[in-house]
């Protein structure tokens, strides 16, 4: 018995297996490097985009004690959180690692260790499909080497990491192909790989079910399986399926939130196979659809080179490219993947025609809005049919000697796409730092629990730095970036966060970031006894109960605040730039444009009780041959205060314009003063046939000073 089991080990990983699986390692460190293998490392995961929600969703999971479901990780998001499954932080090595937390080293990152068996199974399960194709060790060895390097698994690795596990599809596709009449171990094998696909993505899983539903119809209707097994095994993929989507987290946001729009968005275009999109030296980009990077699936030049040589022998007997019989129906599958990958937003290049589909079916859909990467399958079968035709048009010796031909080519000329990453992986200024590293922000812990952010959405502005900020001290955050996010809970969020800056009732618990938008609420409701408003670096802040901290006072000693009389100039080299708000260009030598029909700054004075104020203005307007005549209204806190004329004639000058009194500083130590210009006819000098500058200008200010009227 013993000696069976070791023969059957020895078959599956023979030395041609070995040799692949060394390949895939080879590839990896060729590919991107050999520090992501460090747990330590996290400086090759970019702080921006979708691994830096990868690593941070798993650092806070890591921090929290087992929720039910365990992928839940409350902490991520607060109110509007959900699970590790929505940060894509792979839930099955989540929930293998977080028990070791305390063990593990700090920082801890598995997604080295992830890509690597990525990289290794791709190769060993090429291995393996290709054994269906010949038995000739290098066929499947070289043959095995065109799946490592397809440009759609690269795309993957160092970005979107779950979706780096290819793999999956691969053992899918091999049960798929293989006839088995095994009616314990075969759906046995479907059902552990449906566990697997719905712990690392939902996408990968659907792909499995797919195939697996093609499957179990072929094995129903050509291989004479028992119905009564069949439905038993349908129940229990079905079930595990629910369950582990469950424990990983997927109903903690609900079924509404799923169906979003954009279906036909992210598709797969009709050119995608032969587009390199960069990834080749030799073949040029083709134009093409805005979304249609998520479809990318280039063959590589290599992979090209070897359909290529199929074309001669399938023109002349088309009836090559007709799967076996008892492959017909997963040739189908196969056929209504690509279809749903492509959408009925047809892309041919740039061009796009639709075709009208009923809105339910849409609706549907929306929910895969991704659907370029439902080709993946089909990209694989092709590869593997490709070379089956080598095989059987050229012969063995001469398929093993074009495959290391066509190998050799799909490294180097894919390296156009590959190497560009590993050069940024390896560059020494691409890192992750600690953010806020001021006095104030190292005492914030100290004091908060929490860091939140008014209003709460998904991937706000700067998301990662308080994310990142909270991880590392232990602190939530409602700052995140969620592949999904439960619509009611973010309406709730965001209605307690307005009703938290028009009530100055804040959580004593919570550090609170403020939108420019919500400044002069916030100010206006602030109790300025006991809270702190202000601007920390470019962020505005409010800190419930600061100002009754004696060591927190000192921290806030240079408010965020304006003086009267107190003159600013608002070029690059002045302050201006602090008080702006929306609707203005970066500050030039000699100060800044607006670049909206709508200009807003905020002037924060902390003095001026029992004066009357006027706000002098030096400014000019953006006005051409055509366009002699420009008019800004003018309104401060929302009260219209006068109307500035613009003319050729009297360009610029010094305008004074009365503040409100309301708006003076009374009982509260800080009054946030809003300036609003509305600006009749902004122009664009590219619309003028001046410049190309595409810019929205309107006024222009050099300077600006708060006065005690006369």
């Amino acid at each position: 018995m013993a000696e069976s089991v070791f023969i059957r080990v020895r078959r599956s990983f023979s030395i041609g297996a070995l040799a692949i699986l060394l390949l895939g390692t080879a590839s990896l460190y060729l590919v991107i490097g050999g520090n992501i293998l460090d747990p330590t490392n996290i400086q090759w995961l970019p702080s921006w985009g979708d691994p830096s929600t990868h690593f941070i969703g798993w650092d806070f999971f890591r921090q929290s004690p087992w929720e039910f479901p365990l992928g839940a990780n409350p902490r991520y998001g607060l109110e509007i959180s959900s699970s590790i499954l929505y940060s894509d932080s792979i839930p099955i090595l989540a929930f293998l690692f977080q028990p070791f937390q305390r063990v593990v080293p700090n920082p801890f990152q598995d997604f080295g260790i992830w890509t690597l068996l990525c990289f290794g199974l791709l190769g060993w399960l090429g291995w393996k499909l290709l054994g269906l194709v010949s038995q000739k060790p290098l066929i499947r060895y070289f043959g095995a080497g065109l799946f490592i390097f397809a440009p759609p698994f690269f795309l993957r690795v160092g970005a979107h990491i779950a979706l780096s596990g290819h793999w999956i599809v691969l053992a899918a596709l091999y049960l798929t192909i293989t006839r088995s009449k095994d009616t314990l171990k075969h759906p046995a094998k479907w059902i552990a790989l449906c566990a697997i696909a719905a712990l690392v993505h939902t996408y990968l899983l659907m792909m499995v079910l797919v195939l697996w539903f093609a499957d179990a119809l072929n094995r129903l209707f050509f291989l004479r399986h028992n119905l009564l097994a069949v439905a038993v095994e349908t129940l229990l993929v079905a079930s595990v399926s629910i369950l582990c989507l469950w424990q990983a987290g997927l109903f903690l946001v609900s079924t509404d939130s799923f169906s979003l729009h954009g279906y036909g968005d992210f598709r797969m275009n009709l050119f995608s196979l032969f587009d390199p999109s960069g990834w080749s030296y030799i073949l040029p980009d083709i134009p093409q659809g805005k979304g249609d990077y998520e479809g990318f699936n280039y063959l590589g030049l290599g992979s090209l080179l070897a359909l290529l040589m199929t074309l001669p022998a399938v023109l002349g007997n088309p009836r090559l490219l007709l799967p076996p019989k008892r492959l017909f129906i997963p040739f189908i599958i196969l056929f209504l993947l690509t279809a749903f990958a492509i959408t009925n937003k047809i892309g041919i290049g740039s061009y796009e025609f639709v075709i009208p589909i009923p809105a339910e079916l849409l609706n549907a859909a929306n929910m895969f809005r991704s659907s370029g990467r439902f080709f993946w399958p089909v990209y694989y079968a092709m590869l593997i049919g490709i070379i089956a035709l080598l095989v059987k048009v050229y012969g063995s010796k001469a398929t093993a000697a074009l495959l290391l031909v066509f190998f050799t080519v799909q490294v180097v000329d894919t390296s156009a796409g590959w190497r560009p990453r590993m050069e940024k992986h390896a560059d020494k200024s691409f890192r992750w730092k600690p953010p806020f590293q001021t006095a104030f922000w190292n005492l914030v812990p100290d004091r908060y629990d929490k860091i939140r952010i008014i209003e709460p959405r998904n991937k706000p502005p700067d998301w990662y730095k308080f994310a990142y900020y909270c991880a590392i001290n232990a602190m939530g955050t409602d700052s995140v970036y969620l592949a999904r996010i439960d619509s009611d809970k973010l309406k709730t969020a965001r209605k307690k966060a307005i009703a938290a800056i028009t009530t100055g009732e804040y959580e004593r618990d919570s550090l609170y970031v403020i939108g420019k938008e919500h400044l002069a609420l916030a100010a206006s409701n602030l109790d300025e006894k006991k809270d702190f408003l202000g601007k920390i670096g470019d962020i505005h802040i409010v800190a419930p109960g600061w100002k009754e901290c004696e060591e927190c006072r000192s921290l806030t000693q240079r408010p965020w605040s304006f003086q009267i009389n107190q003159t600013i100039a608002f070029n690059n080299r002045g302050t201006g730039a602090d008080y702006l708000l929306e609707g203005w260009s970066r500050p030039e030598v000699w100060g800044v444009w607006s670049d909206s029909p709508v200009a807003e700054l905020s002037l924060p004075l902390d003095s001026g009780k029992d004066m009357v104020l006027q706000l002098d203005v030096d400014a000019h307007a953006y006005l051409r041959k055509t366009h002699q005549h420009q008019i800004v209204r003018v309104r401060i806190n929302g009260s219209l205060v006068g109307t500035m004329e613009f003319t050729k004639e009297k360009n610029r000058h010094l305008r004074s314009l009365p503040i409100p009194a309301d708006a003076v500083p009374g009982k509260h130590d800080n009054r946030l003063i809003i300036v609003s210009f509305e600006i009749a006819s902004p122009m664009r000098p590219i619309d003028l046939g001046i410049s190309r500058d595409g810019r929205n200008l309107g006024i222009g200010l050099f300077n600006m000073t708060v006065r005690e009227s006369k």
